[in-house]
């Protein structure tokens, strides 16, 4: 059998990359037990996640986890700031805000506080996540912390949240890449 010399994964005897993490496995090994690389014994298991990198979904994940933080974050700043806004020069919500109409005035100053709420911890969530994903370590809560940002973020009514739920499972289908 002939195994990845950076993630452990098993490789066909033919395969140039590791379908895992991308190494070029026809160059020498990515380090030795004490360095970080797969350790000589084969044994995944043994891998201690320092240097390895996320490669492939992983890194994609990891990138829109920061791109969904960011615009979350800045999305509840927006809110905050349009509504001083508005009610410093008196304009009506109507002629900001398209979808008023569907909210009674008396609930808009609610949803916008809940949605900013939620949409601050999907970030926190989704920051954790990239986390976890950045150092390869803690499987488990690196699904949970994206699952609960998605949930966060679908209570606050983004869409975003559909696309986090995406993310989990395929986080979860890569647990061998993470050392614990």
């Amino acid at each position: 059998m002939v195994f990845c010399s950076r993630c452990g994964k098993e490789l066909d005897n033919d395969a140039r990359f590791c379908p895992v993490c991308g190494f070029d496995t026809s160059g020498p090994p990515s380090g030795n037990v004490n360095g970080g690389g797969y350790n000589q014994n084969n044994n995944p298991q043994n891998n201690s996640g320092r240097g390895r990198n996320m490669g492939g979904t992983l890194s994609v994940i990891f990138l829109c986890g920061l791109l969904w933080a960011v615009l979350h974050i800045l999305g509840a700043i927006a809110l905050v700031a349009i509504y001083g806004f508005i009610s410093d020069i008196g304009l009506s919500y109507s002629s900001i805000y398209p979808l008023y109409g569907l909210i009674p005035e008396d609930l808009y100053i609610p949803y916008l506080v809940i949605t900013s709420i939620f949409g601050l911890l999907s970030a926190v969530c989704a920051l954790i996540c990239c986390r976890y994903l950045y150092k390869l370590e803690n499987h488990k809560r690196a699904c949970m912390s994206c699952l609960i940002g998605s949930i966060f973020a679908l209570c606050g009514g983004s869409l975003v949240g559909i696309v986090g739920i995406v993310f989990y499972f395929l986080i979860k289908n890569e647990k061998n890449r993470f050392s614990s």
